[in-house]
């Protein structure tokens, strides 16, 4: 099943963005893509849910990283929501993980 890309504008700046699916290999291009355009579109503030996405999140940690970074020197913010961390996997510990950057 290809990974789905949800967003959601709850206010004139913040946007809900839900993964959802197995992280397939167009995933980290069609959500670069995504990110941009929530950024051209004046988003400072991301809430990023990955806790419906299976598979590798490599590619989409590195995706993220870079708005992130794009976000921060817009003085913008960005939240994590069920992002597994490399101890996780190894743990087995499968409750989610919430992060703020920005």
């Amino acid at each position: 099943m290809t990974a789905r890309i949800v967003t959601m504008w709850t206010d004139d700046h913040k946007v809900h963005v839900r993964l959802g699916g197995d992280a397939d290999a167009d995933l980290p291009v069609r959500l670069a893509r995504t990110m941009a355009g929530l950024l051209r579109a004046g988003a400072t503030h991301l809430v990023v849910h990955l806790d419906l996405l299976g598979g590798d999140e490599t590619a989409v940690l590195d995706v993220l990283a870079t708005t992130c970074r794009q976000l921060w020197l817009r003085m913008g913010v960005m939240e994590t929501v069920g992002l597994r961390t490399s101890r996780d996997l190894e743990t087995g510990n499968t409750e989610p993980a919430r992060s703020s950057h920005g």
